[in-house]
């Protein structure tokens, strides 16, 4: 005879879920409180007072400051336990903090921006500081120019956000000219380009920086049958495939992201050199996706 496991069917198992889930959260606990999902990261059971109201500001993410004396004096912004010795980035102290902020009304950092800029969410992805140290080194030097950031995240002394248009700003009045190289990640959806030419307008951007004086490093993906990677192989100096895919920084957390589903490349704009591009594989860093 045939074993029969399952007792109830998927959709009653969820309901059953959701109502144990309402259940543990309303429990009454010390001051009035509720109680909420246990933190991940502390003793089994450990509830948090419920956040307050959050303002734009206390929502961002990056930039976040120490105490008066150097020391490490961050705290979740929702249950306000210390963040000494997590990563510099980091807002709260678990998974279950960061549900709870969310759940709590606070806006994503990248819905915000995008709906500040008219850009789609997912164009605030960062790339990891590591690759960004890595290519300069590759160019002989630091960075200059940050041609795509939000300004909290720039990788750059100096940056150009979408208030300044980096497709149609001078990047090299922008850089700093003690270290003449711009980098640029920009944004991949077609919104971000004039009339939906999405990439094209930044690599067309890159070409007109180069053409300033700058050496410029820039992230596409390497889509061989559009216009931008037609253009970005007849006019860069050289082409970095990455042979791993890059794990980019959640731009709300933070946090790399492994699962990446796309290949990269790296167009290098030289002054005076022009294509065809020199290709070659390159991966500097011990992991990726």
């Amino acid at each position: 005879m045939e074993a029969r496991w399952a007792r109830i069917c998927g959709a009653c198992s969820a309901r059953a879920y959701r109502r144990r889930l309402s259940a543990r959260t309303s429990e009454p606990c010390a001051g009035g409180a509720t109680a909420n999902v246990s933190d991940g990261g502390g003793p089994r059971g450990a509830s948090h007072p419920p956040a307050g109201p959050l303002s734009a500001e206390a929502s961002e993410p990056f930039g976040l400051p120490s105490s008066a004396n150097g020391s490490d004096g961050r705290t979740c912004r929702r249950c306000g336990a210390p963040l000494a010795g997590r990563r510099a980035d980091a807002t709260t102290c678990s998974a279950a903090c960061r549900a709870a902020w969310h759940r709590a009304g606070a806006t994503p950092r990248a819905e915000r921006l995008a709906a500040r800029w008219g850009l789609l969410p997912r164009d605030f992805w960062r790339t990891p500081p590591e690759l960004v140290a890595a290519v300069a080194g590759e160019l002989g030097g630091p960075f200059g120019l940050d041609a795509a950031s939000a300004g909290d995240d720039a990788v750059a002394g100096r940056w150009l956000t979408p208030d300044e248009d980096a497709r149609t700003a001078r990047w090299a009045e922008a850089c700093d000219p003690q270290h003449p190289r711009a980098w640029c990640n920009p944004p991949y959806s077609k919104v971000a380009g004039e009339g939906g030419a999405g990439l094209l307008t930044w690599v067309e951007a890159a070409v007109r920086a180069r053409d300033e004086g700058l050496v410029v490093a820039l992230l596409v993906p390497p889509s061989t049958s559009t216009r931008y990677w037609r253009l970005g192989c007849a006019e860069a100096a050289e082409i970095l495939l990455l042979a791993r895919r890059v794990a980019f920084l959640d731009p709300n957390t933070g946090l790399p992201q492994r699962g990446n589903r796309g290949d990269s490349a790296i167009l290098i704009f030289r002054p005076g050199q022009r294509g065809p591009a020199f290709v070659r594989s390159w991966w500097p860093l011990s992991g990726g996706a």
